[in-house]
């Protein structure tokens, strides 16, 4: 996929309201696709529980279809996949098999990276059971807000970290990434968030940078973008208070820089979480360029 040009991106966005492909400007999108929701999907086991996933598949389709898997946000120590039920449930209503994924949280002792490799595994789940689900095994995409879009972030890009944890054979790799307002950078944000954001950030990684600067390196989507890298779409808003919009913009830089293929969204006077509020207009009017996007990952996929 070719970049497209950020200056195009911007002005889609600075028009909000009602964009082609929305039902509408205040009620729900609505798709083409009715569809069926398999709930409480066990795709793993830990020590601490097994983990789940709601998958959603278009009705009335025969051949496979490209699937994309949602991750929630909620710095790394809360949340639910429900929060991405309505993101969900409106890429299924065109075409996609999609899903939402549960996966450890700091509370039950975890740290970095046992949450990607969650989401690594998770995207094996779909893969290993594409024909149950009638999906595509070579088109699967991933994309998150916050929190979860950092994990789509490294499941995507660190094919290095997500494998020497696992002894599966089934592939973790992506066509594709949706980073809505993820952290890409941990240790500028560690730097620069408020004394309760650095302790959770500190907690997710398990340590602070002086004491295990290589697991910081590690974890920061940045540090792993290369040319071969799936396209990545980064949505951000420029009044972010808690990811700023900076870590979404150097991101956007960086891939350019190294010829990586990758689209921004820069979303005029927005904060943090508005995906999750999908009978508003801001997430409405976001919604056309996500949709966009997977068109041209998976062009004419029906």
């Amino acid at each position: 996929m070719k970049p497209i040009e950020r200056s195009a991106v911007l002005f889609l966005l600075a028009l909000g309201g009602c964009l082609g492909g929305v039902s509408g400007c205040h009620r729900p999108p609505v798709g083409l696709y009715e569809f069926r929701t398999c709930k409480n999907v066990e795709y793993a086991k830990r020590d601490t529980g097994p983990l789940s996933m709601d998958i959603v598949v278009p009705k009335g389709v025969d051949q496979p279809r490209p699937a994309v898997l949602w991750l929630h946000g909620g710095a790394w120590a809360g949340g639910w996949r429900d929060l991405m039920k309505p993101i969900c449930d409106f890429t299924a209503s065109f075409g996609y098999v999609s899903a939402t994924a549960s996966y450890r949280l700091i509370p039950v002792g975890v740290t970095f990276p046992a949450p990607v490799c969650d989401a690594a595994d998770a995207v094996r789940f779909l893969r290993s059971h594409a024909e149950e689900y009638n999906i595509d095994p070579d088109r699967i995409a991933i994309g998150g807000e916050s929190a979860g879009a950092h994990l789509a972030l490294l499941v995507g890009l660190a094919e290095e970290l997500v494998a020497k944890d696992s002894s599966s054979e089934v592939s973790s790799a992506v066509s594709a990434i949706i980073n809505i307002y993820g952290p890409t950078d941990m240790e500028t944000l560690y730097r620069n968030a408020s004394w309760i954001n650095r302790s959770l950030v500190s907690d997710f990684i398990g340590c602070v940078p002086e004491t295990c600067p290589g697991k910081w390196v590690e974890s920061s989507p940045i540090n792993h973008i290369h040319s071969d890298a799936p396209p990545v779409l980064v949505l951000h808003g420029d009044r972010d208070p808690v990811v700023p919009f900076s870590q979404g913009q150097r991101f956007y830089e960086r891939s350019r820089k190294v010829g990586a293929p990758v689209m921004i969204g820069r979303v005029k006077a927005a904060g943090h979480g508005w995906i999750a509020h999908p009978y508003r207009p801001l997430c409405q009017s976001t919604m056309p360029l996500v949709m966009r996007f997977l068109s041209q990952v998976f062009p004419e996929p029906f």
